[in-house]
């Protein structure tokens, strides 16, 4: 583990570096992290952008998003996305104090769960996640991502339609 690690919030003055950090998750031109926005999620209180800081460099982030349930009455559960740690700390220990952080936090909104989607082929993750506690074996997860919206399928019969339902629990 790396001696000088801590969780923090990140501040708008970190969006570079996580930028750098998210180009390591994904080969996008298009990521750019933009400080007003993580200045939005400094003050909601549903949203935490959580930085892995190792002495004076920024070394791992997780994004959490806490969301309203209203299947629970007021038990909330959690969404994190976009966990990186980077390439030159990997197996110290940073990862392990990130998924530390959001546990916490998910106890202190009172969260009925955790749920995060991560590429198939991030094996390595996988095994972290698992290593954690999370399951493979419960739900499986779906993307669409913006490029795809109004793609919608129209049904055959309209009354068929009103009929379909689909959980999502």
């Amino acid at each position: 583990m790396l001696s000088h690690c801590h969780i923090r919030e990140g501040k708008p003055e970190d969006a570079e570096a996580v930028t750098l950090l998210y180009c390591q998750l994904v080969e996008d031109d298009s990521v750019r992290v933009l400080p007003e926005v993580i200045s939005d999620l400094k003050s909601s209180p549903s949203g935490f952008l959580l930085i892995a800081e190792n002495g004076d460099q920024i070394v791992g982030t997780a994004l959490l998003s806490i969301c309203q349930d209203v299947m629970y009455g007021h038990q909330p559960f959690a969404v994190m996305e976009n966990i990186v740690v980077s390439n030159t700390c990997l197996r110290s220990g940073v990862g392990s104090l990130l998924m530390s952080k959001v546990e916490k936090t998910c106890i202190a909104h009172e969260c009925s769960k955790i749920l995060l989607s991560t590429s198939r082929g991030r094996l390595g993750a996988h095994q972290f996640f698992q290593k954690h506690g999370f399951s493979d074996q419960v739900k499986i997860g779906f993307v669409k991502y913006r490029s795809q919206f109004g793609n919608l399928v129209e049904p055959a019969n309209k009354e068929s339609a009103k009929n379909d339902t689909a959980t999502s629990s």
